[in-house]
């Protein structure tokens, strides 16, 4: 039988007992445990954690605490729905006001901890982010290397909030030597009001190629709309001598032709970002990349001025054309580091070591997925064997020049994937909330930060331990429990009695 940890089983039933219950193969993708199994072990379960309830008799604040604050940040529920969930499996009611008092004082507790134990001046790479539940963003911050975040509400997110939220991280040591942005202005005046030229800025890859491919989808649509103009014309038996008709199909072919070439142009663009290209496996420079920008940018401009004025492919225009240094400004650090780092070897690297890099990430990535995996590491030895063969150098030699640049590689990124991630992991929490609450901001970040990662390539680790290079004592639950204000509370004995 699969021993589950108390966290693994709040979890279980508080997914199976929200308004609407999750998938038991859902549970099983998070947990790692088949949905067969979960479905079997829940009544067991069930029973497991109303037994664990009545202790609350015993020790009613410290049990009834842990419990709020497990089923808040592991499962994910609402003020609400913990109150009912406690008076579902005890039968008796604490109170929405409660749960908010308890969240409330353990958000002060974790704010204390984090700020006491950070200390961002390793940060190398930082990377900023706006999450946004409804129209209220949350300004977030995080570190490429150890995955560490800071999470504050706001009322905007303007160069000035931005300005106050990059002031708190400057107290607590961040001067990074790159940041990773999605080009948003207000954000971008405030970094360069703060770290002025002392950093380089990068701007988020997948930001930026999510944007052609939109523009791409716009411009393919306004083709068929073209076509589908000169049918009609076609069908109504037009005479195709006139003007019109003439005009019409002109600026059809003339779409049709720049979309084909923009559609081809971004197909090697959203290759070439990288530090390797998937199919050919080679690298390509920052400066090849940059005529790809160019010449993307005026199909763009080309579409956007003679076929159809539309907002996507307008912003996809401005964004390429205002941004072309940033854009390419991830392979061209790398590429500085290295030719001053390697002078002799720089064009070897360039060959086989960045992308064996690139492929190296990508395997770390497909962690859930082996048919991915399996490509990738077919990719490095393919590489490898080549670099072997051709360049006449040792296996020692080989693995010390890749942990060489791999440090080096490592100080830049490429994407605000992780704070990506972030946002997905909250979503749910906040779909529960017509508004942020104070609180969430503080205790979501401190969890996220002590709790260690249960999969991809940080498992076993929490974020501090990365960033410090300490191992933690105990548990994010404990931290908060040992320094919780329980004379802030009151609890009912009465109200909590077993039956």
């Amino acid at each position: 039988m699969i021993k589950l940890t108390n966290e693994q089983k709040i979890d279980l039933i508080s997914a199976r007992n929200s308004v609407k219950p999750e998938p038991y193969r859902s549970i099983e993708q998070r947990l790692n445990i088949d949905h067969s199994t979960l479905h079997y072990m829940e009544p067991r379960i069930r029973t497991d954690i109303q037994d664990a309830l009545k202790l609350l008799a015993f020790c009613p604040k410290k049990l009834i605490v842990k419990i709020i604050l497990i089923f808040s940040l592991t499962g994910q529920m609402s003020s609400r729905s913990i109150a009912e969930s406690i008076r579902l499996m005890y039968g008796k009611d604490v109170g929405h006001d409660f749960v908010l008092n308890v969240l409330s004082l353990s958000s002060e507790v974790s704010k204390k901890i984090n700020h006491e134990k950070l200390d961002l001046t390793a940060v190398k790479t930082a990377l900023f982010d706006e999450i946004f539940q409804s129209r209220s963003p949350i300004l977030g911050f995080s570190d490429y290397d150890s995955a560490i975040i800071l999470l504050e509400s706001s009322n905007d997110r303007s160069s000035k909030s931005w300005s106050t939220f990059i002031d708190l991280l400057k107290n607590l040591g961040l001067q990074p030597e790159s940041a990773i942005t999605d080009g948003g202005s207000g954000l971008k005046s405030s970094l360069k009001l703060k770290f002025g030229k002392s950093i380089v800025y990068v701007l988020d890859l997948f930001h930026f190629l999510k944007k052609l491919l939109d523009a791409k989808k716009k411009m393919e649509g306004i083709c068929y709309s073209l076509i589908k103009v000169v049918d009609d014309l076609i069908n109504k038996g037009t005479d195709k001598r006139t003007k019109k008709y003439k005009q019409l199909v002109n600026k059809m072919n003339q779409a049709i032709d720049i979309f084909d070439q923009y559609e081809s142009l971004y197909n090697t663009i959203s290759k070439h970002v990288y530090l390797c290209n998937h199919q050919s496996g080679e690298y390509v420079d920052s400066n090849k990349l940059k005529d790809e920008l160019l010449k993307i940018g005026s199909l763009l401009n080309k579409f956007y001025q003679k076929i159809r004025k539309h907002r996507k492919i307008n912003e996809a225009r401005s964004y390429v054309e205002n941004n072309i240094n940033q854009l390419i400004a991830y392979k061209q650090n790398i590429e500085k580091e290295i030719c001053k780092e390697y002078p002799n070897l720089s064009p070897l690297i360039f060959k086989y070591f960045l992308p064996i890099i690139e492929c190296l990430d990508r395997v770390q990535r497909s962690y859930e997925d082996s048919k991915s995996e399996k490509f990738w590491a077919e990719k490095i030895i393919s590489l490898k064997k080549e670099l072997l063969i051709k360049e006449n150098i040792s296996s020692n030699q080989f693995d010390e020049l890749l942990n060489s640049v791999g440090k080096i590689t490592s100080k830049f990124a490429k994407s605000n994937s992780l704070i990506e991630n972030v946002n997905n992991q909250i979503r749910k929490f906040l779909d529960t909330y017509k508004s942020i609450p104070s609180w969430f901001c503080p205790l979501f970040s401190y969890y996220w930060n002590f709790r260690k990662f249960k999969r991809g390539k940080r498992k076993g680790f929490a974020p501090i331990e990365l960033l410090t290079g300490n191992k933690l004592n105990k548990s994010w639950l404990d931290l908060i429990l040992d320094n919780f204000p329980y004379e802030k509370i009151r609890t009912s004995l009465r109200a909590l009695q077993s039956n």
